[in-house]
């Protein structure tokens, strides 16, 4: 993807990069002016190793950010390195590249709907009833083919009701 890119770097500079802690103290320890046994080995004190694996680990974890960094950088610039060849082929040709355009509502809308709108299969109630279903109005519905309620006084049936309610803490 960046070998179309005609981008020409600058001339890699002549002087060293900075050296990390983790060399510098190695390069001391170990280097001309350490000293030296008789056979060419250097000790070095317990503490001084302890010293210089913390600096090991410290720049492992540096070098872990550095590339989860250059990872998030490199998903940024991706999506932008597509559009400058979109808009390249787009200044070459002078026709925009053909995207998959979804449905427009338009064309949606056009379409013939076949099946998808049925009239009601029940009757709104009479005038009647709807009136009857006003606020502050009470319907007690019941099975007229039972008539075991019309022998009941009305006065018991409120009666019964009441204490019903009652019972259900309504």
């Amino acid at each position: 993807m960046m070998d179309d890119l005609d981008v020409r770097l600058p001339t890699r500079p002549s002087t060293k990069p900075p050296a990390s802690s983790l060399h510098i103290i190695l390069t001391k320890a170990l280097g001309e002016n350490a000293q030296r046994e008789a056979n060419g080995s250097i000790n070095l004190d317990a503490s001084f190793v302890e010293l210089i694996l913390d600096l090991s680990a410290n720049n492992e974890r540096m070098i872990q950010r550095l590339e989860a960094t250059v990872d998030q950088l490199n998903a940024k610039v991706d999506p932008l390195i597509e559009q400058m060849a979109e808009m390249r082929t787009f200044m070459k040709t002078g026709t925009k590249p053909s995207t998959n355009a979804g449905k427009s509502f338009a064309s949606v809308a056009s379409a013939a709907l076949t099946d998808s709108i049925h009239a009601p299969t029940t009757r709104p109630p009479p005038k009647q009833v709807v009136a009857s279903l006003k606020p502050k109005r009470v319907i007690i519905h019941s099975n007229p083919a039972n008539t075991t309620l019309k022998d009941v006084p009305s006065g018991a049936l409120v009666q019964k009701a009441n204490e019903a309610l009652l019972g259900l803490d309504a």
